[in-house]
């Protein structure tokens, strides 16, 4: 069994697969023989039923073949590779999974010891044999985090729990950071291989990654730089170098723009391109306070700060407090329909130029949420206030 960022949002249509069953479709049968793959294996306790392979790409499993397990749970594929690329065994009513990287020509068996996948064995895969170990690894200190979750949770109630949620906190530091160095380890170790790309991804939940594209952008580049060249059509190899290319554009926008303007400072931007093509005009909002805040669909931390900031615009604007979201999406209609379906009262903004936004680029805003709040005269208040400290000043201006 897995865990990896590619893999959460994949398609497993119940009809799709059930499709594919009934027609009986082999993707790959009219294709040269010459690169066969072979996948054999057996899962005990899992006989007479349905297995599936499909193909991963960057955000979703691809049908590829079926295969009706025996009374001892065996089943075989046989199918072309033209070079390394991932696949998914995932047993017929579950939604547990093996994953591979297959090569051309290998012959590979997997064997389970029951239908959770949760022990396997595989043999006659190298790349196979890599995913498992760092899958593996990362189940297992997942373990150890959830374990310390569980004891901050049994004692938060008790007299000395200061001390225990230090205890706590350094065994969690300790863990992640041992855990971050082997994956380091692991990437240069196997630097050609497609392994690297799940061990760049890695989370340890749905918010907490292993390593960080910020932080860590030396990693991700150099896993770029060895695999683009040899492997330009793979999906995941395609998205990643897409990843890395944003990654590095935003990196040098950072360092162009430097700091974004200072509290005190007058706020050089006084119209924004409403989504009907008018022009907001902040001074002519007639509110006390207005916060400028740039975000994007595309961006999680945005979508929560919109949703935090949801209470606060309904405490302040009687007082005086409005909003301008400023988007850096590229799509106006799948920018509306988002702002429908969540239902953002305020006023929205954007040029749909995203980076290129001369707008983005006066205001030197280099990453997202980005905000500022500046008061009826153009000058700046505050710069990057969410939550807490946003509200806390709201209420230090407009008791």
């Amino acid at each position: 069994m897995f865990r990896s960022i590619f893999f959460e949002r994949l398609v497993k249509s119940s009809l799709l697969l059930n499709l594919f069953l009934t027609m009986g479709l082999l993707v790959y049968a009219c294709a040269p023989r010459s690169n066969e793959v072979e996948v054999n294996g057996a899962i005990a306790g899992f006989s007479n039923s349905y297995i599936y392979l499909m193909a991963a790409s960057d955000d979703a499993l691809l049908a590829v073949d079926s295969a009706e397990t025996s009374g001892l749970g065996e089943f075989s594929f046989t199918l072309v590779v033209n070079e390394p690329a991932f696949y998914v065994l995932q047993p017929k009513g579950s939604r547990n999974q093996i994953l591979l990287l297959l090569t051309p020509t290998e012959k590979v068996t997997v064997t389970a010891s029951d239908a959770s996948l949760r022990h396997y064995s595989i043999n006659g895969s190298q790349g196979s044999a890599r995913i498992k170990e760092l899958n593996g690894r990362l189940n297992d200190v997942v373990a150890q985090i959830d374990s310390l979750a569980a004891r901050w949770r049994a004692t938060y109630k008790e007299a000395n729990f200061d001390s225990i949620r230090t205890a706590i906190d350094s065994t969690y530091a300790t863990i992640t950071r041992e855990h971050k160095a082997y994956t380091v380890r692991f990437i240069q170790d196997n630097s050609y291989s497609l392994a690297t790309i799940v061990a760049l991804y890695q989370q340890y939940d749905n918010k907490n990654y292993v390593l960080d594209s910020k932080a860590d952008f030396k990693h991700f580049q150099l896993v770029d730089s060895l695999l683009y060249p040899i492997y330009p059509h793979n999906p995941l190899v395609k998205n990643l170098h897409k990843n890395v290319m944003l990654m590095a554009s935003q990196i040098e926008l950072r360092e162009r723009r430097g700091q974004m303007l200072a509290v005190g400072s007058k706020f050089p931007v006084a119209e924004f391109p409403a989504l009907n093509g008018e022009a907001i005009d902040i001074t002519a909002l007639g509110a006390r306070y207005i916060l400028v805040n740039f975000w994007a669909t595309w961006c999680d931390g945005c979508v929560a700060t919109n949703k935090s900031l949801v209470d606060v615009y309904a405490d302040f604007a009687p007082k005086g407090f409005a909003v301008v979201n400023f988007s850096l999406d590229a799509n106006m209609q799948e920018l509306a329909d988002y702002i429908k379906s969540d239902t953002l009262s305020w006023s929205h903004s954007s040029d749909f130029m995203q980076w290129q936004s001369p707008i983005v680029d006066t205001l030197r805003v280099s990453t997202v949420p980005s905000n500022y709040l500046v008061d009826r005269w153009g000058t700046i208040r505050g710069v990057n206030l969410y939550g807490k400290k946003l509200r806390d000043e709201l209420a230090r201006l407009m008791p």
